[in-house]
């Protein structure tokens, strides 16, 4: 996964267009980014503040969900954009599974150098 591509973006992509001049209708291509910002968030699996890029339509999802690790646990993998997300395990390994999806988001996982193991 690349680094852009690291954080929870809950399903948004840059979308393309064109903007449309007044006068003659000409085209200009333009681009919609996704609204992304760099937050903390509490993690009760990590049971410590993880650093992430998300998107402010996924941090309202997470505030929905009642937190990261239910967030994390509920969402479908296409809102992850991961290929080892949580969703794919048996709900006895969910927790393991998110811990270690979490781990691997940031490269940094509890603000030190290394991570724990799981």
């Amino acid at each position: 996964m690349g680094r852009a591509k690291r954080g929870l973006f809950a399903g948004k992509h840059i979308r393309f267009g064109n903007n449309v001049s007044e006068d003659g209708g000409n085209k200009t291509r333009r681009s919609w980014k996704p609204n992304v910002q760099r937050k903390k968030l509490y993690s009760d699996a990590l049971q410590t503040m993880v650093s992430l890029k998300v998107t402010t339509h996924a941090l309202r999802c997470i505030d929905k969900a009642g937190g990261l690790d239910n967030y994390i646990l509920q969402s479908s993998p296409n809102k992850l954009q991961s290929d080892d997300s949580p969703v794919y395990f048996d709900p006895t390994g969910a927790l393991k599974a998110g811990r270690r999806w979490l781990s691997r988001l940031g490269g940094i996982c509890c603000g030190v150098h290394s991570c724990p193991n799981i």
